[in-house]
């Protein structure tokens, strides 16, 4: 039979080997045909066609050192292709559904800290998918880092406890506005609580990675605070009205983000001054128990106020007290078993969005758990159907489209043995 291949820079013609026949004078190739020769036979004479230009050897390092700017190039092309490929806005309708983790096609995960090593900032659309990104949390505002006299009331933390002290302590009108300080570590609200708004193909669905829920039976504060501000609620579970989440005014989920945001919306105009990016690493209290206390931020900043309110987790709070300077007499009883009530857990929760939410529309499943035990090839499961966020346009029940988030995974335990998997 016939080969193609490339002339080599010294053709032979050894038993064995391939003699060589020129079919055409302008072709890049030749023909060969498999030959029994002996050594000692001539050899056909060196074709006059521009094969004679004999073709460098791949071990030659001159073509090594020829193709490095080809392959310089190529690089520079693939890496610009990865960090600036042209992507629709966020905002942008497109044709690829949005997704928080979606189980066909897995996030580029490295893109992030690809960018971060470069010295980038994450713009949060992802090439070709730009719904992904959701709509950004209201950032806590930032006053004049030199107006930090005056601080009567020192509060760390603007998650839903710090905001809730802010608010009650100028309902109650023992202290005005300015007495008022609120630190933040990082530049957002809401701590603990972290609602995702804005995803899905039509950006209207919300994902709650954080706390999400209302519980009167174990949170009644959290009831009585959602009375108070007039805040809409429908139940977490259809089939079992126990807890409680958030909605809009259309009956949607509107994320426990809002409780946050309406709390600091009542009190900054009343002239809190709220402080973001400040994270507490010491706390200086005079020998006196009621003497002003020094608080201490990473960014050298320092603080002196009459009274701290701590709304922090608890083991960055016990990182704080062990580099603290802090009387004996401080920790009493009570304050002792405050700062051992909670333990932390190691939680996971995982959302799969699908632009066919087929629970519903095919089982027609509106509520209830679902499990499978994991093992080294299959991860764990144990999700619940009425935990995701979905929504259903045009038609009738029967042939409307729904589109939404499943909850496939949500486990927690103290040791974190099996919720990291």
């Amino acid at each position: 039979g016939q080969a193609f291949t490339r002339m080599r820079s010294s053709p032979s013609a050894a038993r064995g080997d391939f003699q060589m026949k020129i079919q055409d004078s302008s072709a890049a190739y030749a023909s060969v045909d498999a030959v029994d020769r002996d050594d000692d036979e001539p050899r056909p004479p060196t074709p006059d066609t521009p094969l004679e230009r004999q073709c460098p050897s791949w071990l030659d390092w001159r073509v090594h050192l020829a193709a490095l700017p080809i392959l310089f190039v190529g690089l520079l092309l693939l890496v610009n292709r990865y960090l600036y490929s042209p992507s629709a806005p966020c905002d942008a309708p497109s044709s690829h559904p949005s997704l928080f983790v979606r189980p066909d096609e897995a996030l580029p995960y490295s893109r992030a800290s690809l960018l971060a090593a470069l010295g980038y900032e994450e713009d949060c659309s992802y090439p070709h998918r730009p719904t992904y990104c959701p709509r950004k949390t209201a950032d806590l505002p930032s006053s004049d880092l030199a107006d930090t006299d005056g601080c009567r009331v020192a509060i760390v933390g603007a998650g839903i406890g710090g905001a809730y002290v802010a608010w009650r302590l100028l309902k109650e009108g023992n202290y005005t506005g300015r007495d008022i300080c609120m630190f933040e570590m990082t530049s957002r609200l809401g701590g603990r609580i972290m609602s995702l708004r804005g995803l899905g193909q039509y950006r209207d669905l919300v994902v709650e990675p954080g706390a999400y829920r209302i519980w009167p039976a174990h949170t009644p504060t959290m009831w009585a605070l959602k009375e108070t501000l007039r805040l809409n609620v429908s139940c977490y579970n259809p089939l079992d009205c126990q807890r409680y989440k958030l909605v809009d005014s259309d009956g949607a989920n509107a994320g426990l983000i809002v409780m946050v945001e309406t709390l600091v919306n009542k009190t900054v105009p009343l002239g809190i001054r709220t402080f973001p990016r400040h994270k507490l690493t010491r706390l200086n209290v005079s020998s006196e128990e009621e003497g002003p206390i020094t608080l201490s931020f990473a960014n050298d900043v320092h603080v002196r106020a009459d009274r701290v309110v701590l709304n922090v987790p608890v083991r960055p709070l016990l990182e704080v007290l062990r580099e603290s300077d802090l009387p004996a007499t401080m920790m009493t009883v009570e304050r002792w078993k405050a700062l051992h009530t909670l333990e932390g857990e190691t939680v996971t929760k995982l959302y799969l969005y699908y632009s066919d939410a087929w629970w519903q529309t095919k089982l027609h499943l509106v509520g209830g758990d679902f499990s499978q035990e994991g093992d080294s090839q299959h991860m764990l499961l144990k999700g619940r159907y009425h935990d995701g966020h979905i929504r259903c346009r045009g038609g009738s029940n029967a042939t409307e489209e729904c589109y939404g988030f499943l909850l496939a995974v949500y486990e927690h335990d103290e040791a974190g043995e099996t919720a990291r998997f």
